[in-house]
């Protein structure tokens, strides 16, 4: 806490010389206009004399300061935040079946629900929302993991094995089978968490 009230001070004290400069310019600009009016209504108005000037130009620098730079930097910061947030270049890191359980935690396997989220897991893949990886085939070869790509999401069906058999990374997640690709399926299917919960948020 005090390390931020800290940071904010001296932010404040480096936009103090800017927020003065950009008074001085506001203030001459007023200045001149209501001279200019004054003239106009045949006032007589007599200059403002520097120090009049000058302290407008603080009072208007402080107030800046006060309710325009908390402003903007909270701007910033949720920008920062929301960057954060979104996920960069993602990575595997969270099984396919943490994902089913964090989507329906309580009544995943009653009432087709598995499937329901499947549904929903599919359109994002097939539509390049989420980024998947698995392991070509099964069997426990432990060939790489791959970027499985929107293409294969099209046609793909789920197993389920995964939400029965935690230890079953070795089995058919997901799986196409028709003409061109006769029957292709992935193992290990993961995720990347950040994108996941960016993805679907609490």
């Amino acid at each position: 806490m005090a390390e931020g009230l800290k940071d904010y001070i001296w932010e404040c004290v480096r936009e103090a010389p800017s927020a003065f400069r950009r008074g001085v310019v506001a203030v001459t600009v007023l200045a001149n206009v209501a001279i200019g009016v004054g003239l106009y209504l045949g006032w007589h108005l007599n200059a403002f004399t520097t120090l009049q000037l000058w302290t407008a130009a603080v009072a208007l620098g402080a107030l800046e300061i006060v309710l325009v730079l908390p402003y903007r930097l909270w701007k910033s910061n949720k920008a920062e935040i929301a960057a954060l947030k979104t996920p960069g270049t993602p990575f595997p890191d969270w099984k396919i079946r943490e994902l089913f359980y964090y989507l329906r935690p309580d009544d995943l396997l009653d009432d087709n629900n598995w499937q329901k989220v499947g549904g929903d897991v599919l359109d994002k893949l097939s539509t390049g929302q989420v980024t998947a990886w698995g392991r070509l085939g099964g069997g426990g070869d432990h060939r790489p993991l791959r970027r499985l790509e929107t293409s294969f999401w099209s046609e793909a069906r789920f197993t389920y094995t995964f939400l029965a058999d935690e230890n079953s990374d070795d089995a058919s997640h997901a799986y196409v089978s028709n003409f061109i690709d006769a029957h292709l399926s992935y193992s290990d299917i993961q995720f990347n968490k950040a994108q996941a919960l960016h993805i679907w948020p609490r």
